[in-house]
């Protein structure tokens, strides 16, 4: 596993670990930055952006709003990323069935 795979490997188990997996609305980034996007309901969720910061080879984390800014440098922030939304995708729950 490389250690992008390894920083969203830890963010996926933060965001599960913190009950943030069902109100994350999208996982996109910038340059330097890996952004987690939450229902504005929801909001970020207490205690993931400590727990993520603590994981090695991220450099910090800010909060604006419903979004979690994850910093990790210029170049990492594009392959954490696709690496994390490879993961969601991967294991995305069942979507409940619909309501008659």
């Amino acid at each position: 596993m490389t250690e992008n795979e390894q920083i969203a490997s830890g963010v996926l188990a933060a965001l599960e670990n913190s009950g943030g997996r069902p109100s994350l609305l999208r996982a996109y980034n910038c340059m330097t930055r890996l952004r987690l996007s939450f229902d504005e309901a929801a909001g970020i969720p207490d205690g993931l952006a400590d727990a993520i910061a603590g994981l090695p080879g991220v450099l910090g984390t800010n909060a604006s709003g419903t979004e979690l800014q994850i910093i990790l440098g210029p170049g990492k922030a594009a392959n954490v990323t696709a690496a994390l939304n490879e993961l969601l995708a991967a294991s995305k729950p069942a979507a409940p069935s619909e309501k008659e």
